[in-house]
């Protein structure tokens, strides 16, 4: 839906807009002409035509990227991810840190399992990413209908949930080996940092990736 606005925005020509009234066409027209050149976004003396096609350009050329800061670059804005995953994730972090013994959890286990995997990694930089994922893929096809759009959702959901268990698995192994090694301990706030900081720029549109074509 978002794409066919930006189409239609890029291909903005007044003769194709609907007008209440048909008869008052041509006073539509003639106003939106003296607009342009009362605010000198068309040449002074001009004719109608010549205005009206200097509004069409300037529709195509700022609205597109109103339109597309207005309703945001993915489907849900990022602060809104991050409270949702906050919900989910420092609650379990909590739960496993009260229900291991007195004296077996030392305060780096904790911090890098609870605090820096559990919260801060799937918090900030995964939990949103995988949004990002699953609504890019289920949108690949929304022209299908019927066994075929319900297969390709299905699909999508299975491999979104493989690439989320293998995530999990492999952040588990690279923040147990960053408690016994030093040099692991400074890669994994390296990647924290590198992570929430593209997954920032991605959705607030200063990441190439994230730029409409």
């Amino acid at each position: 839906e978002k794409a066919a606005w930006h189409h239609r925005l890029s291909t903005f020509t007044v003769r194709t807009c609907l007008c209440t009234c048909e008869s008052d066409r041509p006073v539509v027209y003639r106003n939106m002409a003296e607009l342009m050149r009362q605010t000198e976004n068309a040449t002074p003396g001009c004719d109608d035509d010549v205005a009206l096609e200097r509004f069409e350009l300037l529709v195509r050329n700022r609205l597109p990227e109103a339109f597309q800061s207005s309703l945001g670059l993915f489907f849900m804005r990022y602060k809104y991810i991050v409270c949702i995953a906050m919900v989910g994730m420092f609650p379990r972090a909590l739960d496993t840190a009260a229900g291991i013994p007195l004296g077996e959890l030392t305060f780096l286990e904790f911090a890098m399992d609870s605090l820096l995997r559990c919260c801060i990694l799937w918090v900030f930089p995964l939990c949103p990413l995988l949004l990002v994922m699953l609504e890019q893929l289920a949108a690949c096809f929304l022209h299908w209908q019927g066994w075929r759009q319900a297969a390709w959702i299905s699909v999508v959901f299975i491999g979104v949930g493989v690439v989320i268990v293998l995530t999990g698995m492999s952040t588990t192994r690279i923040f147990a080996a960053a408690e016994t090694s030093r040099g692991a301990l400074i890669a994994c706030v390296v990647i924290l940092v590198v992570a929430c900081a593209w997954t920032w720029a991605l959705f607030s549109g200063r990441c190439l990736a994230s730029r409409q074509p």
